[in-house]
């Protein structure tokens, strides 16, 4: 799936030039979208996340840092096949690879419908219809977006966020799917969810912890006796990983907490599960062996970094000298 998102002020779309059936006039997104012949719900699920969340729009800074629902804007979506056009043997592009009408239509549908879903007044065009398209390019700002290579080799990344415990620790897990055939069974780094574990019949090959804290290390144990996997932790933080002075643990609601690590990490190392392969980042500030890790275009920060702030650097071994020079680099 691929579409071509513009930020305007203003949009609108005619068929065959006669009356206006689609409008945005107050800010927001148009999206010219084509569908391809192997697209699948997926595919379709990844457009949606990724357009409405788009943080294209300035902030009281004049930042690119809101996303359409945060201004509350509007969006107009007109099919558009011919963003599929091939023109690497030749001067008259191909249109093999975009999807057969009944699919394009079907797959258009869902898209305009989960952009309603999600409260985004949603305007149209005619799917279709020789239509013409005018337009108010705000900035001018277009971004090109293709399902397809949100990871390289036709491998989708997917992302399950559980708040875990009493201090709600943000926990994920993490795999891939290839976007033909089965579901890949590799998956990486979580915690107490084993709800969650079941019910995708996952094949867990690691918990990696981005640092030896209480709150994000309470539930390994638990995990542990429901799959037996090997926990990861940054050297440096090994020694409040079995000791729940260091930890704080011993301080915290749910009682002490101390275990062995099975792998010790460093900076620049990677681990490769299923098609998809993390690369650690040693981001020190929080705790001495924090760490951050970085999966092609996404990157998970521990309490590192959080959503307009930084992690707490008054913990033992915390120091705010290094946390910032850690997200600088």
């Amino acid at each position: 799936m691929r579409a071509v998102v513009q930020r305007v002020d203003y949009s609108s779309v005619k068929v065959d030039g006669g009356e206006i059936v689609g409008e945005i006039n107050r800010g927001g997104l148009l999206v010219l979208l084509g569908i391809g012949e192997e697209d699948s719900p997926d595919d379709l699920e990844y457009m949606v996340d990724k357009i409405l969340g788009l943080r294209i729009f300035e902030d009281d800074l004049g930042k690119m840092n809101l996303s359409l629902k945060d201004i509350d804007g509007e969006i107009l979506v007109v099919s558009q096949f011919t963003l599929y056009g091939d023109v690497r043997r030749g001067k008259r592009p191909s249109f093999t690879n975009s999807a057969k009408p009944e699919l394009g239509e079907k797959y258009y549908e869902e898209f305009i419908a989960k952009c309603r879903e999600e409260g985004i007044k949603t305007e149209t065009g005619v799917f279709g219809a020789h239509m013409n398209v005018e337009i108010a390019n705000n900035g001018p700002v277009t971004i090109l977006i293709d399902s397809k290579k949100n990871i390289l080799g036709g491998i989708l990344l997917k992302i399950i966020t559980v708040p875990a415990g009493i201090y709600a620790a943000n926990c994920y897990i993490v795999y891939s799917e290839t976007l033909k055939g089965n579901c890949n069974r590799s998956r990486w780094r979580c915690r107490r969810y084993n709800e969650e574990i079941e019910e995708l019949d996952l094949d867990i090959e690691y918990i990696v912890l981005t640092h030896g804290h209480g709150d994000h290390i309470g539930g390994v144990l638990e995990l542990k006796s429901f799959i037996d996997v090997p926990v990861a932790i940054h050297k440096e933080d090994e020694y409040m990983l079995n000791n729940g002075d260091s930890n704080l643990s011993s301080l915290m609601a749910m009682g002490t907490t101390e275990l062995n690590a099975d792998i010790l990490l460093e900076e620049g190392d990677e681990i490769s599960f299923g098609d998809l392969n993390a690369k650690v980042i040693h981001t020190p500030g929080h705790t001495p062996g924090g760490i951050s890790i970085k999966i092609e275009d996404n990157i998970f920060t521990g309490d590192t970094l959080f959503a307009g702030s930084i992690g707490r650097t008054d913990f033992p071994g915390g120091s705010y000298e290094e946390i910032i020079s850690s997200i600088k680099k």
